[in-house]
């Protein structure tokens, strides 16, 4: 009965093996154990694998890997490659953005084009406002200034001329202190402008200067006269009798002539004239400029105007020899220092001199 039933212990440890193993392991067969083995208490027969290592029995804990489950650890492995892949191109492309974006802020700045190759060929043609600035510019009187000199002591031919010549069209801001500041004007045509020159000429006058203008509508230009080299008075009366002085200096002292056309009138213009005191110099800055201009002073007590046309002129002279380079007059006609004068009657000689102005109209351009 012991025997008995240790065969079928044996047989039944036989058997359960093989349910644990692969289908491809198994053994082809596998029946009970020899009855001559009943009574020796034989190990049982365990099948090996064909790397000659043991298979774990029923009761261990252990167990063989399925193929569904390294079908997994291989699917996990992939996707983990994939992940570490993508992950280093990213790295990559942001590496590579970041030294292009770095690079390109210490990268040298292009060089310009030059300006004359983005001009075009119809960037060349005139506009409508140099147009129109062209015509104004065309739009000018011209006129020709002559400076004369004559010795002092012959004032009185002046007297002569004056009577000679015409106040008409001539007007006057005022003209009381016109003459209280010793100015005289008259006024001539063509045909008394040889004459003119001849009776200064007579009077032992010599021509100085001669000064050609191109006023343009409503510009002012301005011959000089006494250079200032000081600061100092110039004392005026003015337009309500009063004597007032004007503090000026260093500067320019000279004669300021504006033509300016009338509307609806062709080959003439509104001339004024007057004394004025200007800077030493005009800047190109407007800035600068229109500081310098708040410096000047015009002496409107003895401006004059008229309407030109040409072949006419103006004769400014003064009506008396003030040797006073503080008056308004003596600094504008006299000359103290005088120059040489010749005589068809006497040697020459250093005399004490007048000026006198001749203000000469030749053309009209509207």
């Amino acid at each position: 009965m012991i025997g008995a039933k240790r065969e079928k212990s044996i047989a039944d440890c036989g058997e359960a093996v093989p349910a644990l193993l692969p289908r491809a392991s198994r053994p082809q067969s596998m029946g009970k154990m020899p009855a001559g083995l009943s009574g020796r208490n034989p190990t049982p027969h365990i099948p090996s694998t064909r790397s000659g290592q043991a298979l774990p029995m029923e009761g261990n804990k252990g167990k063989m890997p399925s193929p569904q489950s390294k079908t997994e650890n291989q699917s996990r492995y992939y996707i983990s490659c994939i992940l570490y892949s993508v992950f280093c191109i990213l790295l990559f492309t942001f590496c590579l953005l970041f030294s292009a974006f770095f690079l390109s802020g210490c990268a040298k700045p292009e060089p310009e084009q030059p300006i004359w190759e983005q001009v075009k060929i119809g960037d060349l043609a005139p506009s409508d406002a140099g147009k129109t600035q062209q015509t104004e510019l065309l739009k000018i009187t011209r006129l020709d200034v002559h400076i004369f000199e004559i010795p002092a002591d012959n004032i009185d031919e002046i007297d002569k001329i004056r009577r000679r010549l015409f106040i008409r069209p001539l007007q006057l801001k005022d003209y009381d202190a016109f003459n209280a500041n010793s100015f005289m004007v008259r006024f001539g045509q063509v045909d008394l402008w040889r004459q003119t020159n001849d009776w200064l000429l007579g009077a032992e006058g010599r021509n100085i200067a001669n000064v050609s203008l191109m006023l343009a509508d409503g510009q002012a230009q301005t011959v000089a006269i006494a250079g200032l080299d000081r600061p100092q008075s110039i004392y005026y009366t003015s337009a309500n009798s009063s004597r007032e002085a004007a503090n000026v200096g260093p500067g320019v002292f000279g004669l300021r002539i504006k033509a300016e056309k009338i509307p609806g009138s062709r080959g003439v213009c509104d001339l004024v004239g007057y004394p004025v005191f200007s800077p030493p110099t005009e800047s190109t800055i407007k800035q600068l400029d229109a500081r310098g201009k708040l410096r000047e002073f015009p002496f409107t007590c003895a401006a004059f105007g008229l309407k030109m046309s040409p072949g006419d002129f103006v004769f400014l002279a003064p009506k008396e020899y003030l040797s006073d380079q503080t008056a308004l007059g003596g600094l504008f006609f006299s000359n103290p220092g005088g120059g040489l004068f010749f005589s068809k009657t006497k040697a020459p000689e250093y005399k004490p001199a007048v000026r006198i102005f001749l203000l000469v109209c030749t053309g009209i351009n509207y």
